[in-house]
């Protein structure tokens, strides 16, 4: 039996009416992105308050001037400062645990209102994430 592919969910954007795809960012930084648990290629620490999340990019692409092939795309997370190993061993438990009934994980979802206008709350997969980094949503070639 083959294993399930894991997805990782994170939505970067507070009202779900704006969740178009594109963060105002000429189609570099999309407002939520499901990336495949398995295109991970490094989790770690990146400052007191935050951990980055690579993987290998989404579309590979050429940056302007240099020509350079972008290889790998990042989140970026804030955390509780100095909280990242457990918000980091939440993560992975979630990508090794199980069961799970359809393989989507929501790592980060910054929405706080729904479409019908309601407050909801944000949702994070522990609570030492306090959301997606501002510009922490780094695909398509950004900041890579």
């Amino acid at each position: 039996m083959q294993a399930m592919e894991r997805y990782l969910y994170f939505r970067a954007i507070a009202d779900e009416d704006n969740d178009d795809g594109d963060g105002a960012s000429s189609n570099i930084n999309p407002t939520s992105i499901c990336i495949p648990a398995s295109r991970i290629v490094g989790i770690a620490p990146s400052s007191d308050t935050l951990i980055t999340i690579w993987f290998k990019s989404v579309k590979n692409a050429f940056t302007q001037g240099d020509a350079e092939e972008v290889l790998k795309d990042s989140i970026a997370l804030s955390v509780t400062t100095h909280r990242h190993k457990a918000a980091i061993s939440e993560i992975i438990r979630a990508i090794n645990g199980g069961p799970h009934s359809d393989g989507f994980i929501v790592v980060a979802d910054d929405v706080t209102t729904n479409y019908a206008n309601e407050t909801v709350a944000a949702q994070y997969i522990h609570p030492d994430i306090t959301g997606i980094a501002d510009d922490g949503m780094n695909v398509f070639g950004a900041n890579s």
